[in-house]
């Protein structure tokens, strides 16, 4: 399990700043940290292989919905294309059902992206108390990808309760 040391200590520390003593400027520094160390990057879209291939199953499940017109055309494309309409038929059916499952499952993405950058979002806001910025990031790589960007907020999310539960236990 990831500890928060772990997490900081990616974070690129601002050495050409002077050590403080001011309680708020160490603060500010500390809460600056956490947002860098939260932050989510875009470059996992393509880094993580499995980020990456639902994105690609994303972009041509869309372009299979919108870029012919909806399931009819795509149809319509699909019976023109023997070859390709003797491929289809023989896994699906018909090029009818395949182009209704490609608009299905399209539509489905769409929702259970949705809810799952509602689920991240709440926890970047209430849990790890992000800023704006920082939360509209990840509710935009999540509404692309899903759960591979999910999964990592959720990790960050775990450490810090459990740093918290870890602290309380200290206190008492």
């Amino acid at each position: 399990m990831r500890t928060l040391r772990d997490i900081f200590h990616s974070v690129e520390l601002f050495v050409d700043q002077p050590p403080s003593c001011a309680f708020h400027t160490n603060r500010s520094r500390l809460i600056a940290m956490h947002h860098q160390a939260l932050a989510p990057k875009i470059e996992w879209l393509v880094i993580d292989p499995f980020a990456l291939g639902i994105l690609i199953i994303t972009v041509l499940l869309a372009y299979g919905t919108y870029g012919f017109g909806g399931a009819e055309g795509l149809a319509t494309v699909i019976q023109s294309a023997k070859r390709l309409n003797d491929t289809i038929c023989s896994i699906w059916g018909s090029a009818d059902m395949f182009a209704a499952q490609v608009v299905f499952f399209w539509y489905f993405a769409i929702i259970a992206h949705l809810l799952e950058a509602l689920y991240v979002a709440y926890h970047a806001i209430r849990t790890l108390k992000l800023r704006l910025g920082n939360t509209l990031m990840w509710f935009y790589l999540v509404l692309c990808v899903g759960f591979p960007v999910a999964r990592r907020l959720l990790e960050f999310t775990k450490v810090h309760v459990a740093s918290k539960a870890s602290g309380d236990k200290k206190k008492h």
